[in-house]
């Protein structure tokens, strides 16, 4: 009768791991019998020789030299971009473990040295694939002047853009990246405590965890609203934390006071805007997100006028037009627009 091949393979792989064990452990030389195995039979030699790069894979041993240094000091690891375990390893690993024939077929637990090694390689992929696994590319969303878009990411945070905004996300495995390119994106982040959460708007830079807010991009200052949980932002050695309800400008020239507003009142997800004080070319940018035709100041020296009080957003020319009648303001409505100039003074 002849004998089971299943069988008889797994003994020669037990017979191989065997050797190679005895082969690491000997020096000066091969161990005594190891050659006169070989020699017996080609199938020997084949599979000894599997193992043997298995065992010596240098992708493999510098993967599992840099896990133990990671181990030892888990504060210290930025990352392992450098390790990999390279395709010959796991070629190597299909050789000693598949059949000859390429069949699939079950296996019980043999070959103590491949065990371990395959054992590494498992436990490499568990533990470093966040870390060796290429980041996704970045995903772009823009708006146009009137329009509005929701942006789900896979993460479970929603960003809604208000008109003329553009962002640029990129979704890392261990930090989440937002550039805050032009506009208004209101925030509503996931928790996830082991990949921090940032957006970077000129020199400034947000940072949280999970929480709810707002950020808004007019001209050179930018303006963060915190609706629920905290955020830090950091403009060069500047850093202030806020809470829910607290407002604050950022600029090249750095921080500016906190304020506090009303974060159940409407914004501009409602098309309203309700402040205390704002530049007026801060409020005509911000038209200018919702408004089918460009809205310019005749004068850039207008910009500077402060106007504070409740303003429709998503009724551009209604706001300019009640705006006139609360400050020096007149309106031209041309092809290409609609101008805001001085009043004349009364005759």
């Amino acid at each position: 009768m002849r004998p089971d091949s299943n069988t008889a393979d797994d003994a020669v792989q037990d017979a191989a791991a065997d050797w190679v064990a005895r082969a690491l452990a000997t020096t000066g030389g091969d161990p005594p019998g190891l050659a006169a195995w070989l020699a017996a039979d080609p199938a020997h030699r084949a599979a000894f020789d599997a193992l043997w790069v298995l065992a010596h894979d240098a992708a493999l041993l510098e993967a599992l030299a840099a896990y133990d240094v990671q181990a030892e000091a888990p504060a210290q690891a930025t990352g392992v971009a450098a390790v990999a375990v390279h395709e010959s390893a796991a070629s190597a690993v299909a050789g000693a473990i598949a059949p000859a024939s390429g069949a699939r077929r079950p296996r019980r637990s043999w070959r103590p040295l491949a065990a371990a090694l395959a054992a590494g390689l498992a436990m490499l992929a568990v533990l470093l694939w966040p870390r060796l696994r290429p980041d996704p590319g970045p995903i772009v969303a823009a708006t146009a002047p009137g329009q509005t878009r929701v942006l789900r990411l896979d993460d479970g945070s929603v960003l809604t853009l208000n008109g003329a905004s553009r962002v640029r996300v990129q979704l890392r495995a261990q930090r989440r990246e937002v550039a805050l390119e032009a506009g208004e994106v209101f925030f509503d982040v996931a928790h996830d405590p082991q990949r921090p959460f940032q957006v970077r708007l000129g020199p400034a830079r947000v940072q949280v965890l999970g929480t709810v807010f707002n950020l808004a991009r007019d001209g050179a200052t930018s303006e963060l609203s915190v609706y629920s949980g905290r955020v830090e932002i950091v403009n060069g050695a500047a850093r202030q934390v806020l809470a829910a309800g607290m407002r604050i400008d950022t600029a090249s020239t750095g921080l500016g006071a906190l304020a506090r507003f009303d974060p159940q009142a409407g914004d501009w997800r409602e098309g309203w805007l309700q402040t205390a004080g704002i530049p007026l070319a801060r409020l005509i940018e911000r038209l200018n997100r919702r408004s089918p035709q460009p809205i310019v100041l005749a004068d850039p020296a207008l910009g500077a006028l402060q106007v504070s009080g409740r303003f429709r957003l998503d009724r551009p020319e209604q706001t300019l037009m009640h705006l006139a009648q609360l400050y020096p303001l007149q309106l031209q409505r041309r092809a290409d627009g609609i101008r805001v100039e001085r009043a004349a003074a009364p005759q």
